[in-house]
């Protein structure tokens, strides 16, 4: 579970990226140029990345060392799954 600090900062980045994402939806319907409607998709994948790094983050300094030893393994196991869809 996340904690309020780490909660909060996820939903403020999380409304920007949808505010983003309208804006996106907004220049592909008014026909605004590929250049600019690029630009805006490469902004928006990297402010989900930086969520998805922070999540990570607080799953690997406070989840996993904290789970019983048992379920460790199948948590860093999980972790690699999850690296690997990140960096296909």
């Amino acid at each position: 579970m996340l904690d309020a600090e780490i909660q909060s900062t996820i939903d403020r980045r999380l409304a920007r990226v949808e505010m983003r994402v309208r804006g996106i939806s907004k220049l592909v319907a008014d026909d605004t140029g590929c250049p600019r409607v690029l630009n805006e998709l490469a902004a928006a994948q990297e402010a989900l990345s930086r969520v998805a790094y922070d999540v990570a983050r607080f799953h690997v300094a406070g989840c996993v060392p904290s789970a019983e030893p048992n379920s460790q393994a199948a948590q860093r196991l999980e972790l690699v799954d999850i690296f690997d869809r990140f960096l296909a």
